[in-house]
Order: structure tokens, then C-alpha cells, then sequence
């Protein structure tokens, strides 16, 4: 009886969960299916068009994206490196229990 509810439960939530999936499916091929024609390099390299005009891009948007991610690189990586060395390195002291209580708040944050 026990093997038999296990496996009901198993596929009630196999079923739950492929039937919350169908509006995600849907929405995401209408999507695609109604967008796929006007993605194109000018609509990636464009600035924004006028209000109310059609055409237009997101050119800065992804530049700035990209801008954004790559201070974080130079800055988030260097930082991160060095602080596990020192505390592998000298992690028994004062700083390093600072450095590991910083590391600590930062990773229970998504």
C-alpha cells in the first residue's frame, strides 16, 4: 500500500507539474512564433525609434549590458580570488573571520 501511494504521489506531481507547464509553452511559442520575424542584427544593433513609429532597437540596452557585466567581471573577480587566497592563506584572524562573515551574508543572498 505504501509502494502504491509513493507512486500515485510521484505521478500526481508529474502530472501537476506538466500541466502548470502548458501556459508557459503556449505563451512562450506565441511569442516566439508572432516575434521571430522581427528579430533581426538591425533590431539588435538599432537605437530605440521614435515613440508611437514603428521601428527601433535595443542596441544600448544590450551595450549596457554588457558594459555592466564586464566592470562587474573586472571588479567581482580579482576581489573574489584574492580574499580565498588570503583566507586559505591566513584565514585564522580577525580580518579573515570579517572576510568570512562578508562571504557568508553575500552567499545567502540570490
Amino acid at each position: 500500500m505504501r509502494r502504491f501511494k509513493d507512486r500515485l504521489a510521484l505521478w500526481l506531481g508529474a502530472l501537476s507539474a506538466m500541466l502548470a507547464m502548458i501556459p508557459l509553452i503556449s505563451i512562450l511559442y506565441e511569442a516566439v512564433k508572432n516575434g521571430a520575424s522581427t528579430l533581426n542584427v538591425e533590431f539588435l544593433t538599432a537605437s530605440p525609434g521614435v515613440i508611437g513609429q514603428p521601428g527601433g532597437g535595443i542596441g544600448p540596452a544590450i551595450q549596457g549590458t554588457l558594459v555592466l557585466v564586464g566592470l562587474t567581471v573586472i571588479i567581482g573577480v580579482p576581489l573574489g580570488v584574492l580574499s580565498g587566497i588570503y583566507l586559505s592563506e591566513f584565514g585564522d584572524n580577525p580580518i579573515g573571520r570579517v572576510i568570512r562573515f562578508l562571504n557568508d551574508v553575500l552567499a545567502e543572498f540570490p
